[in-house]
């Protein structure tokens, strides 16, 4: 399927075909078929890196290489906007390509619905992509909203996530809904996240304040857990 789809590619790319025959009409192309495409433009026309896609991947070329129907078919995840953030094309294709971008953008998306009117951020986005969303989110919201240093604590993280005043932290972040739709509790969240920072943690830190956060969660007094 993908041969044909190619040399149907290759016709228009030529000027023999103004659009892909009908058997591969732009409407029905799925994922694999829109990717496919991309991959053969970048890798054996352009012969481009997924670094150089990322920095190179401009409106021109997509028009150049016949691609703009193509291109206005790739799924852009909230906060992102089609006619400005090219290197999403590049992480489409090759996902971890563009690290420092996508944070920046999705930080930018957090901010603007910070600033809403809206209670909670939507969690509309890519599976794959929903913890670079949430922990991108969370780092900002620990430096804004939590006294500071605690960043570089990870013990007064843990205890806060599992007291009481984690739920109205969540809700002043926006975050209640987005956490609990992927973690049973808030510091399951935290955990994730300290685990992508690659700083050595107490490994007793988690089960511990996992507990007391069942307990609080459950009404039951954790008193009798105290920790040196």
């Amino acid at each position: 399927m993908y041969y044909e789809l190619i040399q149907e590619y290759e016709k228009i790319l030529c000027g023999e075909r103004k659009q892909f025959h009908s058997g591969y009409t732009l409407t029905g192309m799925n994922d694999g078929a829109i990717r496919r495409v991309l991959y053969y433009a970048v890798e054996e026309i352009l012969d481009w890196e997924p670094s150089e896609m990322a920095q190179k991947f401009t409106p021109e070329i997509i028009s150049d290489l016949g691609l703009v129907n193509i291109a206005s078919k790739v799924p852009f995840p909230p906060g992102l906007e089609r006619s400005r953030d090219y290197f999403y094309y590049a992480e489409y294709l090759y996902p971890g390509t563009c690290t420092e971008e996508w944070k920046s953008a999705t930080l930018k998306y957090y901010i603007s619905y910070l600033k809403s009117a809206r209670n909670r951020v939507p969690p509309g986005c890519p599976r794959e992509y929903k913890e670079i969303y949430l922990f991108n989110f969370l780092e900002y919201a620990i430096s804004a909203f939590l006294p500071a240093g605690i960043e570089d604590d990870p013990e007064a993280l843990y205890k806060f996530f599992s007291s009481d005043g984690i739920d109205g932290f969540l809700a002043k972040a926006k975050l209640t809904e987005i956490c609990a739709i992927q973690y049973l509790y808030p510091i399951d969240m935290l955990h994730a996240y300290l685990g992508t920072k690659g700083s050595a943690v107490d490994p007793e830190l988690y089960p511990y304040y996992r507990f007391r956060a069942f307990m609080n969660e459950n009404h039951l007094c954790p008193s009798f857990l105290p920790r040196d």
